[in-house]
């Protein structure tokens, strides 16, 4: 199987319900480990071939988050490609150097199960301006030893909770259902550490024996990054624990927060039962929606806004005031009885499963732009540019020093323009198709105002503040390395041209349950009363 056709497997299963929502038997879901893998091998393997020609160099790269640098962590040089997947350059931290910072790693982190290396160390550095779909080459060697203040101010407070199992009805892969409306905190102690350095801060805290967290504040960057380890969730005597993470602050949201969809357009959530207006919420599993990319909040009185990203798909819920609550763990002694006939106790070396994960927090104006952008839209961004970090790729640099990196071509490439893509045009699909041809997919970022959201409340629909949907872009002036003779556009799965391609007429009509004699007697029995049912196909 070629690795396109592994990639597309790979896209596949990653958007598979059963594989995202947790409710496959495990063996299935090994599988899905399994195809998922080869599929990222597949992948990295050509990207660094690619890489290989143009740094004349063999690479290498591990996405697993337990290995980022040799096995034995001594090396005493190496090489490092950044690669831009994205059709825009980033400017972020990365785990690479310029000016650097050295950061211990936690002993959490050095106790996963399953780790193999010996490093002890994280390194930072801030690799700026990636050409879009291309790369930049470092040269790391060992040597001796601002955000954004808007005046806005926002009092948060952060802790981990967990929802018990009763002996009546039980929570599995289907279905959440806790024998309480509020979850029990995992302490009421909480022990920390500070590592202060000129481009990273952070606080490393210490829950109990099954959790750990680092809060780290990046130079330059406007959120805050959450890293926590969760595992092996102790089970005991009970039947299973479901662990959430909760923001408390000061915002007064009045029950009103907002999901994403599919990583798309905001949807406005309430707990609310709507039938009984603001008398009464809904339990707890009725709040709870499938958060992609991000939850947010925003103050009713105020113009505050504060965002929660997630490093994966989790459950989200605001169920209290002022609360962003994301499901971060799951380990059950029971089954739900939906169909699974397994119980969700994952294991792995022979203990629970331990879980690295990682949440972004940003808090802003959201009636303030920068940079002509709102802060909807920058967060919309940010959860697009996380979702498609750079990848790292490693060579060995004992074969070459200072003096002949300073000679080495190629430390910077890119497929397209650097200015190339208007702000809110991303290349969604760029594949070789066939007889020279290759398939693209242009996707339009800008999303409409959400009423009554993350936006003013204005009556007139013509008031909200949104800028053109339409957007002109200039192919010509995109690729660099081709000559385009020709464009001929498609239906969005790209089986047909879009000239010839026909929709289904689905026309709607009415089909009466009963005759037309007994409906016609009934409407002269009763005149004013429309007793025939129909439904709409």
């Amino acid at each position: 199987m070629t690795s396109i056709c592994k990639t597309n497997l790979f896209s596949t299963i990653a958007m598979d319900l059963p594989s995202s929502f947790g409710t496959s038997q495990q063996h299935v879901a090994n599988d899905f480990v399994r195809i998922l893998s080869e599929a990222m091998d597949a992948s990295t393997k050509k990207v660094s071939n690619l890489l290989r020609l143009k740094c004349k160099t063999q690479l290498k790269v591990d996405l697993t988050g337990k290995d980022t640098v040799p096995k034995d962590g001594t090396a005493t040089s190496s090489k490092l490609s950044v690669n831009n997947s994205r059709c825009h350059s980033p400017a972020q931290i990365l785990y690479e150097e310029v000016e650097y910072q050295l950061v211990p790693l936690p002993t959490a982190i050095i106790n996963i199960p399953g780790r193999s290396s010996s490093a002890i160390q994280e390194l930072y550095f801030e690799a700026e301006n990636i050409p879009p779909l291309g790369y930049s080459a470092f040269y790391i060697t060992p040597v001796r030893d601002q955000l954004h203040v808007d005046g806005l101010t926002v009092q948060v407070s952060q802790n981990f909770y967990y929802y018990g199992q009763g002996q009546g009805v039980q929570s599995g892969a289907y279905s959440f259902r806790p024998d309480k409306q509020r979850p029990t905190p995992v302490t009421e102690r909480v022990t920390y550490q500070t590592i202060k350095g000129s481009l990273i801060k952070e606080i490393r805290q210490r829950f109990n024996d099954w959790i750990t967290q680092i809060i780290r504040l990046y130079r330059g960057e406007e959120f805050l990054d959450v890293e926590w380890i969760i595992g092996p969730v102790p089970i005991g005597t009970d039947l299973g624990k479901e662990v959430v993470t909760v923001f408390t602050t000061n915002i007064s949201n009045n029950g009103q927060f907002y999901t994403d969809s599919n990583g798309r357009q905001m949807i406005k959530r309430t707990c609310w039962n709507e039938s009984l207006g603001q008398q009464q919420k809904k339990p707890v599993p009725s709040c709870y929606y499938p958060v992609t990319s991000r939850i947010c909040i925003h103050s009713l009185n105020s113009s505050v806004e504060m965002c929660v990203l997630p490093d994966r798909t989790q459950g989200g819920t605001s169920y209290n005031e002022g609360e962003i609550e994301l499901m971060v763990h799951r380990r059950l002694l029971t089954d739900d009885g939906f169909g699974l006939e397994e119980s969700l106790n994952e294991e792995d070396h022979g203990v629970g499963l331990v879980i690295k994960g990682r949440h972004r927090i940003y808090v802003g104006n959201f009636r303030q732009e920068i940079d002509e952008l709102t802060f909807s839209e920058r967060i919309s961004h940010a959860a697009r540019r996380w979702q498609m970090e750079p990848w790292m790729f490693f060579a060995s640099g004992e074969k070459i020093n200072r003096r002949k990196w300073q000679n080495v071509r190629n430390k910077r490439y890119s497929s397209i323009r650097l200015h190339g893509l208007p702000r809110h045009i991303h290349i969604l699909t760029l594949e070789p198709w066939k007889a020279g041809s290759v398939l693209l997919r242009l996707e339009n970022t800008l999303e409409k105002p959400v009423r009554g959201g993350l936006h003013e409340k204005l009556d007139n629909p013509d008031d909200f503040p949104s800028k053109s949907s339409h957007i002109t872009v200039e192919l010509k002036k995109i690729f660099l390395q081709w000559k385009i003779k020709m464009v001929k556009e498609t239906t969005l799965a790209a089986n047909q041209w879009l000239e010839d391609a026909r929709q289904m007429d689905w026309s709607t009509r009415r089909l009466l349950l009963k005759s037309e004699e007994a409906l016609a007697k009934k409407k002269e029995t009763q005149p004013k009363s429309e007793t025939g049912r129909y439904v709409n196909l």
